[in-house]
């Protein structure tokens, strides 16, 4: 028997990113980490919170962080956090855990 096509070589980052909820007092929306720091986030979402609003971004095994809408773009938004202790526990252990997390087995082509 031939060997399996394998449709994908390796699995996106993107695939192994859970999905993160990002919450005011009035809604709720999915949404990802694209790139994480201290002090700010920009999150891949098609939500688009009033810039300035507050908001909770929550880990589904971190928890919540405070912060504030700073800005639209097409496939997100970007947040800002005051920068603590607490941010940087928050960044530090969320990229940990997404590094930790096993990606999805790849998808064979039909034979």
């Amino acid at each position: 028997m031939a060997e399996p096509i394998w449709l994908h070589d390796r699995v996106s980052e993107k695939s192994a990113r859970p999905i993160c909820i990002l919450s005011t007092k009035a809604a709720r929306w999915p949404c990802r980490i694209g790139r994480l720091s201290a002090a700010g986030a920009f999150v891949e979402t098609m939500a688009r919170p009033t810039l300035g609003s507050p908001l909770v971004l929550v880990h589904p095994v971190i928890g919540g962080i405070a912060g504030t809408v700073a800005g639209h773009a097409l496939n997100g938004v970007s947040l800002s956090f005051e920068l603590t202790e607490e941010s940087s526990a928050f960044a530090l252990a969320a990229t940990a855990n997404d590094m930790t997390i096993s990606p999805p087995a790849p998808v064979r082509a039909c034979e």
